[in-house]
């Protein structure tokens, strides 16, 4: 390869001929500022497609904006409906988004767009591959679909957006666990258990990530969380689900999420969660339904979840042995990204064990994963820094 004598990089020699080694930087930074510029423009086509969809969407993906708009025009209407739904019409009538649905859609796309440039930095998004620039294309895909209405997944979105710009400190670890807290106590009630399963995920991540010791902790949680239910609320772990399945009648069988073990008394829940669990991550029965959108939702969040496996496990492999010094260099220069993957891996894997067993169908499913979507992009893995630069 031809050296520059001025600078010893791979350029142009006192020919003035370009190398091949320059040739390739510059079509590689040409292809990262294309993947920059697509980036921009997903985002741009989410927010003007928010103001419009919901005159697209089927009913079945409106019913919660439905309810919110219910308790946002009459405060003390639908009392069969949770406190929740109030409570949420409470914070868009206090941000005065109660009666513009066009200009709420718009702000949730806007904040959940830099909620993806938050969790993937401009530079990163240059050194994105296929898998990369798929991920972001489900992100603003879904957020489309599931964000551009009334719901309570506008909240997620912020905490999202917090979890991926906080100080590395352990009092921001924290507050975050109070804000998920927060969110539970307000909203969702089982986010109590994503706050604890939170900060176990996270302090284990920073020790190990043996597939053989998060599975056990995946075991150990689910036997703690069993022995809760018993003893405190007096009901089975997945108790909750199999109630609202049993009052859903005419929800298609597809989208039901069943437990494959039916666990007897006397006999542990756990298996049958955990069964359910990889069910989630790879949802087979979806992709058994023989219905195309369930076959298509089902591929798009097989390939998130394989993403996201593959990044941590990634994670936990440093420099090789002998690794030239500045290996070790850009190791840390990666810290900040290291940082949000650990962070993010810890909060997916936290709703999803928890999903497992509350879940009902693989609507709430997905609806309820969107906005935590933009994490799943601190785990892509990107082209080699010396490819780019």
């Amino acid at each position: 390869m031809e050296t520059s004598f001025e600078t010893g990089r791979p350029g142009r020699g006192r020919s003035g001929i370009m190398s091949p080694g320059g040739a390739r930087g510059s079509a590689a930074r040409s292809l990262g500022a294309e993947t920059q510029f697509l980036a921009i423009a997903l985002a741009g086509v989410a927010c003007t497609l928010s103001l419009v969809a919901r005159r697209f969407l089927p009913e079945r993906f409106l019913l919660d904006d439905h309810h919110i708009k219910l308790a946002i025009e009459s405060p003390m209407a639908g009392e069969e409906k949770s406190q929740s739904f109030r409570n949420i019409a409470a914070v868009y009538r206090f941000l005065g988004l109660g009666y513009d649905p066009a200009m709420d859609a718009l702000l949730t796309l806007v904040v959940f767009a830099l909620a993806v440039f938050a969790a993937a930095r401009w530079a990163e998004i240059a050194r994105f591959g296929f898998v990369g620039v798929c991920v972001l294309a489900i992100c603003f895909l879904c957020a489309v679909v599931y964000l551009a209405q009334y719901s309570k997944e506008s909240i997620p979105v912020l905490l999202v957006l917090l979890l991926m710009t906080m100080p590395r400190h352990l009092g921001a670890e924290l507050c975050f666990a109070a804000a998920v807290v927060g969110y539970g106590a307000l909203f969702r009630q089982y986010w109590f258990f994503v706050a604890a399963f939170y900060l176990v995920w996270r302090l284990l991540l920073t020790k190990t990530r043996s597939p053989l010791w998060m599975l056990t902790a995946i075991a150990v949680l689910y036997w703690l969380l069993e022995l809760t239910f018993q003893n405190v609320l007096g009901q089975g772990l997945t108790a909750f689900r199999e109630a609202v399945n049993d009052s859903r009648e005419g929800v298609p069988v597809a989208s039901l999420i069943v437990d494959p073990l039916a666990a007897g008394d006397g006999f542990s829940m756990v298996p049958g969660a955990v069964l359910v669990l990889l069910g989630l991550l790879v949802p087979v029965q979806l992709f058994l339904s023989g219905s195309a959108f369930h076959i298509l939702s089902a591929s798009m969040i097989a390939f998130l979840w394989i993403t996201a496996f593959a990044g941590i496990l990634r994670a936990k492999r440093g420099p090789r042995a002998g690794a030239e010094p500045d290996v070790h260099a850009r190791t840390k220069m990666d810290s900040n990204r290291s940082l949000r993957a650990t962070r993010a891996a810890a909060l997916l894997l936290a709703v999803v064990l928890v999903q497992a067993i509350f879940e009902p169908d693989f609507g709430s499913y997905l609806k309820h994963l969107t906005p935590l979507l933009p994490l799943f992009l601190t785990l892509v893995p990107l082209r080699e820094r010396d490819v780019i630069t």
